[in-house]
């Protein structure tokens, strides 16, 4: 009876011996997984933060977009009222060198009838 107490007593060791390697096992596995979902869960918090800073990032362009757009608009708008202006401006200056020609041309037209009654009563 003694050999076979000895034997259950062996045995007995044996499995709580194998309980506590595989308990070990499973802590040690228990912690490795707790650490990887840490890891995650950081790794999520900080591709978090990089997609509020992209956000921030692509409003604040969208913003600079706008007013440069609002500004190259207003540009325009003055470029074309300035080619305006100008074209205005070359309008006047033609007519003023076409009334000036005309005159010019009214005062020679004078002076050769001037002239040929000048030559008359000579």
């Amino acid at each position: 009876m003694w050999a076979w107490q000895h034997r259950t007593q062996m045995l007995l060791r044996k499995l709580i011996s194998d309980v506590e390697e595989e308990n070990s096992r499973l802590t040690n596995a228990k912690l490795s997984l707790e650490e990887a979902c840490e890891q995650v869960n950081f790794n999520i918090i900080d591709k978090s933060t990089d997609v509020k800073q992209l956000r921030e990032q692509i409003h604040k362009l969208h913003e600079q977009l706008d007013s440069d757009m609002q500004e190259i608009a207003r540009e325009e708008q003055e470029w074309a009222a300035e080619m305006e202006s100008v074209e205005n401006h070359r309008k006047l200056l033609e007519k003023r060198v076409n009334d000036g020609y005309d005159e010019a041309v009214q005062q020679l037209k004078a002076a050769q009838q001037e002239e040929a009654a000048s030559l008359q009563t000579t």
